[in-house]
């Protein structure tokens, strides 16, 4: 049919940001491109300055579960590579995931109580969508009453259609991973 055709790679910031660029220059928009890449940029590099030198937490991102069960069932979480992995090493964490080289591993809650994370981000894009209830998600959580995460209660959703889409709004998943990694820090200035 004559349609161009391009392929982009949006598994990691860098590759969103090369597509941005790769898809205004087929609409010739790189004046509109050149601010919101520029946007961006210094968005990240606030985050970069106000986390640098601050301990890295210890977190585990999950991605997806099954909720509403009251148990912890099929959790499948933020391996060692791709979009969550690097946005939660931006934000200043440390992935707690320490197994095979997987995007999104899955794993027990007996593996979770051996990681003990600090902090557990569970994203759910669609929460609002579902009906599901931020409070009754969390508290399926509270079977890991080892967990330092549970214990301190800093298990946190993140809940708006961005947080599964890696493209140009990564950067506000990646601010709103630093708020709750970093509470310390004065984000609003």
């Amino acid at each position: 049919m004559g349609i161009p055709l391009r392929v982009v790679d949006q598994q990691e910031t860098r590759g969103i940001m090369d597509s941005i660029l790769t898809i205004v220059r087929m609409f010739a928009r790189e004046t509109e491109a050149g601010a919101l890449v520029s946007d961006i940029n210094a968005r990240m590099n606030r985050v970069e300055e106000r986390i640098r030198g601050l301990p890295r937490p210890r977190v585990m991102v999950c991605i997806g579960r099954s909720i509403g069960t009251g148990t912890l069932e099929d959790v499948f979480i933020c391996g060692r590579k791709g979009f969550y992995h690097e946005m939660l090493t931006l934000a200043g964490g440390f992935n707690v995931y320490d197994g095979p080289s997987l995007q999104y591993p899955s794993v027990t809650g007996e593996g979770i109580t051996r990681m003990n994370p600090e902090i557990i981000i569970e994203i759910i894009p669609d929460l609002i969508d579902q009906g599901w209830n931020e409070e009754v998600v969390k508290r399926e959580w509270h079977q890991l009453k080892g967990v330092d995460a549970v214990k301190n209660k800093r298990i946190y959703i993140l809940g708006d259609d961005h947080v599964a889409t890696p493209g140009p709004r990564f950067i506000l998943t990646l601010e709103q991973m630093a708020r709750v990694l970093h509470p310390e820090v004065c984000w609003d200035e």
